[in-house]
């Protein structure tokens, strides 16, 4: 009989994991057979939707299906799943999975930099998605150098946003870069 405080309640009831084979709950690294195997599907199959997202975005944008205006707008979506699944795996693996000890640890720490990375892409994605829409509409209006700034302005904006949430980032993970 599996302890009830470390047995997940919501996506796996007791009662599953209690007939699971006596192989399946062998420890190894401080966690069953059957965590890991866990673990391993919901990184591989958030994993798999991230790349099969990027890589279609990714050919719509480049085939020139889509106009420049839509394509900016389009590459946010990657690292916006990424985003997402990084934060919904952390979820699953440490709330419901219940990995414990330095496993839980390592795809704790991994899944947040992975959040960190994919957030900072999404703020410059999204900058440059709104810098394209501003020029362009200033582009409308009549062709000028404040377009071109006003482009500029915004993408650089967007950078110092994304290095500002990567530091902070770091420095949740106990990494000071500032002093």
């Amino acid at each position: 009989m599996i302890s009830q405080d470390l047995t997940p309640f919501v996506l796996f009831p007791s009662e599953w994991i209690d007939a699971l084979p006596d192989w399946l709950t062998l420890p190894f690294f401080e966690n069953p057979v059957w965590k890991w195997i866990l673990i391993v599907l919901t990184l591989l199959f958030g994993s798999i939707v991230f790349v099969l997202i990027w890589l279609v975005v990714r050919r719509v944008t480049l085939e020139g299906q889509q106009s420049k205006h839509k394509a900016n707008w389009l590459r946010i979506l990657p690292p916006a799943i990424g985003w997402g699944f990084a934060k919904l795996a952390d979820e699953i693996i440490d709330e419901q999975v219940n990995a414990v000890g330095f496993v839980d640890s390592a795809i704790e720490i991994t899944l947040w930099t992975l959040a960190m990375i994919c957030s900072a892409w999404f703020i410059i994605s999204l900058g440059g998605a709104i810098a394209n829409s501003i020029s362009r509409s200033l582009e409308l209006k009549s062709m000028s150098v404040n377009s071109y700034l006003t482009t500029i302005v915004v993408r650089i904006l967007s950078l110092i946003i994304a290095v500002w949430l990567v530091l902070d980032g770091l420095e949740g993970l106990g990494i000071s870069l500032l002093p």
